[in-house]
């Protein structure tokens, strides 16, 4: 929404996000408060990023920085770092027992592989939206809701919608 109402507004923030990569290590910082707090689940920030790039806010001498940082954070497991289940969900599709976190895994790997699209990288782009419409694999059709899978790929027996 900052970017469509406010695109000045929204440069900055980006630009501001790059300097953190920068400080960071390379990567981007997923609660951009004074340091690194890693407060988040998944890497939302990569598709703000990702929205940056694709719709031209993001300057274009950054933009390299800033794809490689969100490759990091698809392809590199990090104990700091918000994907901190990045080993399970690359290996199963999913993160055992984690919904939230495995759709935000799903939707951060949606946008990076548009960025990836763009940018002509055609590898990433593919895994990376291949990782993505993995969704169906914790969409349990008896209850008709997104539920937690055990690493041996079953559902719970105990489930409350309304819990």
């Amino acid at each position: 929404m900052l970017n469509l109402i406010y695109p000045e507004i929204a440069d900055q923030v980006y630009e501001g996000w790059v300097n953190s990569i920068k400080e960071n290590g390379g990567r981007v910082p997923e609660w951009p408060s004074p340091g690194n707090a890693a407060g988040m689940i998944g890497s939302m920030s990569d598709i703000s990023m990702a929205e940056g790039i694709v719709n031209g806010i993001i300057k274009s001498a950054d933009i390299e920085l800033v794809y490689a940082a969100m490759l990091k954070n698809a392809f590199e497991p990090s104990k700091t770092n918000a994907r901190k289940n990045l080993e399970s969900y690359m290996k199963l599709g999913y993160v055992p027992g984690q919904v939230s976190e495995t759709l935000n895994y799903m939707l951060a790997d949606y946008s990076i592989s548009r960025v990836a699209l763009l940018l002509n990288d055609t590898k990433n782009a593919q895994e990376l939206e291949h990782r993505a419409h993995s969704w169906p694999s914790i969409f349990d059709h008896r209850t008709k809701f997104f539920r937690g899978k055990s690493a041996k790929g079953n559902f719970s027996d105990v489930f409350d919608e309304f819990s």
